[in-house]
């Protein structure tokens, strides 16, 4: 089954996930989520991001840095 990511906007009391913060993540099914996001207005989807726009970028000068920090040759 596909879940989906909502963002919580507002205190949510549900029956099946108790009482969810501002701020909170939820995944859930896809029509929870809706009727979360547009028959509520409570939460707000979360669009997925590519994994190497999570990862940070590492130059190569500043893995020379770390690499020298750890006793490595550079």
């Amino acid at each position: 089954m596909d879940l989906v990511r909502v963002k919580i906007k507002g205190i949510v009391v549900t029956p099946q996930y108790g009482t969810l913060s501002p701020g909170d993540e939820l995944r859930t099914d896809p029509a929870f989520a809706r009727h979360l996001v547009e028959d509520c207005n409570a939460a707000e989807y979360i669009v997925a991001q590519p994994a190497d726009a999570e990862a940070p970028k590492v130059t190569a000068r500043a893995a020379k840095k770390v690499s020298a920090k750890k006793g490595g040759a550079a």
